[in-house]
């Protein structure tokens, strides 16, 4: 498939990892690859990543985590506008997202 040296890995862009053609595969670290994650925990109450219900506050939390820190985006009444919140900052924070990746395809058409 290709070479990877040992401090890095093969990340699969679309998580199909049994697709291995050239184009889904590119060498991350591992703070990199972290941030192509598919969803959200299975155990997650709202089921969208960097999204998850406050019952003191009885409200939605939006947060995502870069190297290491979480970073705090904002409590929601609503769900959607908390997952917007998620999707917005992901794209302009997290270069290797797929938000980001799909903001980069949008402003060159």
């Amino acid at each position: 498939m290709t070479s990877c040296p040992d401090d890095l890995q093969v990340d699969h862009f679309n998580n199909d990892t049994l697709n291995n053609r050239r184009g889904n595969l590119r060498i991350l670290n591992n703070s990199e690859n972290q941030q192509n994650l598919k969803s959200a925990q299975r155990n997650s109450r709202s089921g969208i990543l960097g999204v998850y219900w406050s019952k003191k506050d009885r409200k939605w939390i939006a947060q995502i985590e870069i190297n290491g820190k979480k970073n705090y985006l904002g409590s929601f009444t609503h769900i959607l506008a908390a997952s917007n919140a998620v999707k917005k900052a992901r794209a302009k924070l997290m270069p290797y997202s797929k938000e980001a990746v799909a903001l980069r395809l949008k402003e060159k058409a």
